[in-house]
């Protein structure tokens, strides 16, 4: 395999995703796994505000700056664990010989993501967002549509800016030459 580095081209720059996501609710001290994760994807989106000069008979834009940053995380999660349904039906779980979610009771759900990258093809990048407010993006699909697929509980994780370090997430990888 050909080595990732900083200057294109390079075929060692190529990727191939896969990782595994954690997931730290406020107030607990580590991170927890959430599972087989079929999808994860960020979008940045910052919020342009353009200007256009009016001095000339056809106005032509002369400026653009950001006025707004924000960044949304979604999340395609396979195991149906106790967690990972509480977080979809935004409550709180509590076990007991068997597990029981109290629904609807905590409408923000606070945590922090980690992504870790794993795959073999490409550079392994790893993100770490400190502060999200976690939402579900679908329905949770009690029943499967048709054969052979499987269910999932999809959220989506508004990426917040942490008070703590300033940042909204950062991405590393160790990976170029």
């Amino acid at each position: 395999m050909v080595a990732p580095t900083y200057a294109s081209p390079n075929i060692g720059n190529y990727f191939v995703g896969r990782g595994f996501l954690q997931m730290q609710i406020v107030g607990e001290v580590s991170y927890v796994d959430m599972g087989n994760c079929t999808s994860f994807e960020l979008v940045a989106k910052p919020t342009l505000l353009e200007h256009y000069s009016s001095r000339v008979g056809v106005r032509t834009k002369d400026l653009v700056v950001v006025n707004e940053l924000s960044a949304t995380l979604t999340m395609s999660l396979e195991e149906i664990t106790a967690r990972n349904m509480a977080t979809a039906l935004l409550g709180t779980a509590h076990a007991s010989g068997s597990v029981s979610i109290d629904m609807l009771d905590n409408p923000l759900f606070y945590a922090a993501i980690k992504f870790t990258g794993t795959n073999v093809v490409g550079p392994k990048w790893n993100f770490t967002f400190p502060l999200c407010i976690l939402t579900p993006s679908k329905a949770v699909s009690l029943i499967s549509q048709g054969s052979g697929t499987w269910g999932t509980i999809d959220l989506q994780a508004d990426v917040l800016k942490d008070p703590v370090t300033g940042k909204f997430g950062t991405a590393t990888s160790a990976d170029f030459t």
